[in-house]
Parts: structure tokens; C-alpha cells; sequence
């Protein structure tokens, strides 16, 4: 899978990336591989990787999809980058 980066309505980036487990990582662990999951390997590539970004976006992540929000494209795009 692979994060899609657009504009929503009100002129903010949106990074999102639909649920779902990549090689049964998720599966292999008992966890579901939902919105919810991804966002905390995002958080987590973040903090270990790339602690700058942590507040350049906001996570409205929801069972279906994870989603990343910001004005910004540049911290999006790393973050993207990141879960490559």
C-alpha cells in the first residue's frame, strides 16, 4: 500500500492510506490492521526517526483509513516518505 497525499475542501493537506495488513505483520501479532494501527507506526516512525514532525500535523485517523492532516505539503510528504 501506498500513502496518497491530496487537498481536501478547506485547502489542507491530506495524507491518507486505507486499512490493511502488509504481509500479515499485523495479523502475525493478534493486532488488527486498521486506522487506528497505522497511525501508531506513524507515531512511532516519527518519534524514533523524525521527532521534528511531530507537530507540523494532526492524525484523524478512523477504523477504515489512516489520515495525517496539516497547511503544510513538506511535513506530510516526509511523513509519506517515512511509511514507504
Amino acid at each position: 500500500m501506498k500513502p496518497h497525499l491530496t487537498t481536501d475542501r478547506s485547502n489542507r493537506y491530506v495524507l491518507s492510506l486505507p486499512a490493511g495488513d502488509v504481509d500479515g505483520i499485523a495479523a502475525a501479532r493478534g493486532l488488527e490492521a486498521d486506522g487506528y494501527f497505522w497511525e501508531g507506526v506513524a507515531r512511532q516512525l516519527v518519534a524514533t526517526r523524525r521527532p521534528a514532525l511531530a507537530t507540523r500535523f494532526t492524525f484523524d485517523s478512523d477504523a477504515a483509513t489512516f489520515a495525517a492532516e496539516s497547511g503544510d505539503r513538506q511535513p506530510l510528504a516526509e511523513l509519506a516518505a517515512l511509511l514507504t
